[in-house]
């Protein structure tokens, strides 16, 4: 697991991203670090309505560029961050590609494992038409 984060950590490096970059991807708000629970943790906000871009490397570096974003604001006895992931009419037709599906949830498990307090996934349903 060691060895997939240290070769995952040089592929996407966070620590360097191209802030010009990044803040193409923030634009819209489709992830980004909302202050803290009662407990102090940094809440990550991931908004499955906001995608306002293709390249699923630049949404990776981001997604990284967040994790490592919310370990910075953790006060000396947090360790932990929430995920907080708003679903509201995610299907299959608005999903994003299964390769950045994957790396979420690898970098997630493997990259950050220890980090990972909650997730919690909200109004996981079908908007009515």
């Amino acid at each position: 697991m060691l060895q997939d984060a240290i070769s995952w950590r040089k592929r996407r490096q966070p620590l360097e991203a191209d802030l010009a970059q990044m803040e193409i991807e923030s634009r819209t708000g489709k992830i980004f670090v909302s202050g803290k629970d009662k407990w102090g943790r940094p809440v990550i906000i991931f908004n499955n309505e906001c995608q306002n871009t293709n390249d699923v490397d630049d949404q990776m570096t981001f997604l990284a560029f967040n994790l490592e974003l919310a370990i910075k604001e953790m006060g000396d006895a947090v360790d932990k961050y929430v995920i907080f992931m708003h679903l509201y009419d995610f299907s299959l037709l608005s999903s994003p590609p299964m390769r950045s599906t994957k790396e979420t949830i690898e970098m997630l498990t493997k990259c950050f494992p220890e980090r990972l307090g909650h997730c919690i996934l909200y109004q996981v349903r079908k908007k009515e038409r």
